[in-house]
């Protein structure tokens, strides 16, 4: 008899899930869930693959930044107990130190870290069961072909969640229950092809709403009335979703759509829309940037712009879009769904919030819709709000999205964070800088996918580490140089604990070099993601 494997009891439990998912939303299930992998992959986050130097195994990693040709391992093969030597006479600067520990420069992936069980081609998974060809997923249970969950549960096809259920195919959502194809939405349930909505509930085809039930395209209706219409097109979902093994997007329904708003509608939209005078400056930040420079490198670096560059290597941020009512300049985020937003359909944030309440189609277009053919009616509500603001937000700069964040600029997602430039998604984290997918951090520069890092340099998928530089796969390091996949070091360098004194003299090389390179060029080519790949010719 065949082995059960992990493989099988995640995806088992995941496809039980897919179709009581399907009935809940469809009203019947549509198969299997491998038959619906391509479509429901489609929103995820790319992820890297290699292969294991150990067992020649696949490995799966979160992102795929690290460089072609370094060496891998799959996290359940790493002895984090392997005694490692370096002889520090022979250490005379920085490039002969990288050519001693190049043996153990080697990148982890499928890391599945905490209470986590079934879990299946998938990396960077914390507290978490029954996962499926996802990565960076933290306390959920069952998500499959996801990227960027957290605390959610039954998720399919989704990517930047959080505190969400049964949900398929979604981009940037918070806090929904019962939903499909739903995009920067917040505190929905029941809910079908939504763009910017928030706390709607039984709701259709609606773009830029709130507060509202019983809706399609925007117009509220009785609600036995929307009951019939809704039936009527949830058995069409399902019927296409199970002849075709997809269905189409929101935005490839909007691509097809006839027509956009009236004149007078674009003028009221335009003259109410306007964004409140608000002070700004950047002094805040270039304070900020100055301090954590001189914690990290022990000198002040400024201004900040200077270092733009360097800094977002490996950050998705945000670039400069035009509003199409009144060409007022906007900002869009570098990552999904926002990359596929039409760029002839963007307002600015304060124009979706008065799109929303005056645009609607007619009783007429809701009862006659259907899958087939509402992109004949949405085309004058289908419009696309840029930036988000939530909750309480002070002096952001070039931000994206801002969720009670202050002092912040140029970057992607800010959230309960301050003090922090070039960045994405620095979560509960302060003095970020260059940095992406840092919860609960502080005074860092360049760090990635790591919780709970401070006054650091270059490092990525690290936990509880504190003054340490180029470091990946680590946890609960102190005062740590150049280790990849150890735990509790003091003083370390190459995963040696070589004491305090040669510690602080290899630093200082470390640091001089870096100086350096950053006043004279304003960059540093070697980072974390790169410095695996190091070879004999190369210098730091």
């Amino acid at each position: 008899m065949a082995k059960t494997t992990t493989h099988d009891i995640a995806y088992n439990e995941l496809d039980r899930q897919w179709k009581a998912a399907c009935s809940m939303l469809l009203g019947g299930e549509v198969g299997e869930l491998s038959l619906y992998e391509p479509w429901l992959s489609s929103l995820k986050e790319k992820q890297g693959r290699g292969s294991s130097v150990v067992s020649g195994k696949p490995v799966e990693y979160a992102v795929p930044d690290y460089c072609p040709g370094a060496k891998g391992i799959g996290f359940e093969e790493i002895d984090f107990g392997k005694k490692f030597s370096l002889s520090m006479n022979e250490i005379k600067d920085i490039d002969s130190l990288l050519e001693a520990i190049q043996d153990r420069a080697c990148y982890a992936g499928n890391i599945v870290l905490g209470n986590s069980k079934f879990i299946s081609g998938s990396s960077s998974v914390i507290d978490s069961f029954y996962v499926l060809g996802s990565n960076m997923v933290s306390e959920s249970k069952c998500v499959a072909y996801s990227s960027i969950i957290k605390n959610s549960e039954f998720i399919f096809g989704t990517t930047l969640e959080d505190y969400s259920k049964f949900l398929v195919r979604g981009s940037d959502t918070y806090n929904n229950n019962r939903a499909l194809e739903i995009w920067s939405t917040y505190l929905c349930s029941d809910a079908y092809y939504l763009l910017r909505c928030e706390n709607c509930h039984d709701c259709m085809f609606c773009f830029n709403l709130r507060g509202k039930r019983n809706a399609i395209g925007n117009l509220e209706l009785e609600k036995g009335k929307y009951l019939g219409i809704k039936k009527k097109l949830v058995s069409e979902m399902r019927q296409m979703l199970e002849k075709d093994k997809k269905l189409p997007s929101l935005i490839e329904i909007v691509a097809k759509a006839d027509g956009k708003c009236t004149p007078e509608e674009r003028k009221a939209i335009a003259a109410r829309g306007k964004r409140p005078e608000e002070k700004s400056s950047k002094k805040p930040i270039e304070n900020a940037f100055a301090k954590a420079s001189e914690v990290i490198f022990g000198k002040k670096l400024g201004p900040i712009d200077d270092y733009g560059p360097w800094l977002l290597q490996h950050v998705k941020a945000c670039k400069e879009a035009s509003s199409a009512i009144s060409d007022k300049k906007t900002l869009l985020g570098e990552f999904t769904p926002f990359t596929l937003f039409p760029k002839d359909r963007l307002l600015t944030m304060e124009e979706g919030d008065v799109a929303g309440h005056i645009l609607k189609i007619s009783e007429k277009e809701a009862e006659e819709c259907s899958i087939e053919n509402i992109h004949k009616s949405i085309g004058k509500i289908a419009y696309f709000a840029s930036e988000i603001r939530l909750g309480e937000n002070f002096n952001l700069l070039r931000t994206f999205l801002g969720y009670k964040a202050h002092n912040c600029y140029w970057g992607g997602i800010f959230s309960n964070t301050k003090y922090s430039a070039f960045s994405h998604f620095a979560r509960n984290s302060d003095y970020m800088f260059g940095s992406t997918l840092s919860y609960g951090c502080t005074l860092c520069i360049n760090c990635y996918n790591s919780n709970n890092i401070s006054r650091s340099f270059e490092m990525d998928s690290c936990f509880s580490c504190s003054d340490c530089y180029f470091c990946h796969n680590c946890e609960n390091l102190q005062n740590c140089m150049f280790c990849f996949n150890v735990k509790n070091k003091k003083y370390a360098i190459g995963n040696v604990e070589v004491g305090k004194q040669e510690f602080t003299r290899i630093k200082g090389l470390l640091l001089g070099k870096l100086l350096a390179r950053l006043e004279a060029e304003k960059r540093f080519a070697t980072d974390i993601y790169n410095i695996g790949c190091r070879k004999n010719s190369q210098s730091l």
